[in-house]
């Protein structure tokens, strides 16, 4: 894999086919290394699921929630056994991402489908159903800040490592490593049932149900590149 610098100052992958594409990260650039480890983290080419819920908590400590169905499909840097790296059917595409609301009633299939490019120049592309208007809305690509579902989550949040945005467009810092407590193997529950899983409100997972452990970790500090900077949602992210 090889690190191909921008002319806004952001830089990109070439060479890069599937699995981790900087398996031991070093200096120089050793934090957006990082940053795009994370990005291509393996998961399961098709991972779907008709019982995801969120659960929302104000001020006043009223909890709602959200049941949701979604379906994220990798079409290309497929590691899968018996898959193809690059499915040839979207030979344009990298990623896509499915959320369909099914409960409350008054949000109900309300639907957003965003498609990531495998050219990671160019933008994704993200559109709405809205049931009250019984119309598909397509979204600004500046509307990456803009609330998922009603919830405190961003656009480029929705993604496992809390990272979602284009690599392209951010720049990271690496500060060093940390200690973290971690469950790294969830058994299967009841997401619709979480009382005998997670304590609330925190819903911080009880020990009966996961195995807590010290873990090492990266941590980066991740901001968007200086000429994009302007008008975005976040100063920076610090992850581990």
């Amino acid at each position: 894999v090889r690190i191909v610098n921008l002319p806004d100052g952001g830089h990109n992958v070439a060479n890069y086919e599937a699995g981790l594409p900087f398996p031991n990260p070093s200096a120089p650039l050793k934090g957006w290394k990082l940053l795009v480890d994370g990005w291509f983290a393996y998961q399961p080419y098709l991972l779907c699921t008709t019982k995801g819920v969120g659960y929302y908590q104000d001020s006043f400590y009223n909890v709602t929630s959200t049941y949701i169905k979604y379906a994220q499909f990798r079409a290309a840097h497929v590691s899968a056994p018996g898959q193809p790296i690059y499915n040839p059917q979207l030979p344009q595409t990298d990623f896509v991402e499915y959320w369909e609301v099914t409960a409350p009633e008054q949000a109900r299939y309300t639907g957003i489908l965003t498609s990531y490019p495998r050219d990671l120049t160019k933008d994704e592309q993200t559109y709405v159903f809205v049931p009250s208007l019984r119309r598909t809305l397509r979204l600004a690509t500046t509307a990456r800040c803009a609330p998922l579902l009603g919830s405190d989550f961003t656009y480029d949040d929705s993604r496992h490592g809390a990272f979602n945005g284009n690599i392209t467009k951010f720049d990271a810092k690496y500060l060093g490593d940390h200690k973290v407590l971690e469950a790294p193997d969830v058994p299967p529950y009841d997401a619709t049932n979480i009382d005998p899983y997670l304590y609330k409100p925190s819903f911080f997972a009880k020990p009966s149900f996961v195995k807590w452990q010290v873990r090492d970790a990266y941590v980066i500090d991740v901001r968007r590149i200086p000429a994009l900077q302007e008008g975005y949602c976040y100063g920076k992210r610090i992850l581990y």
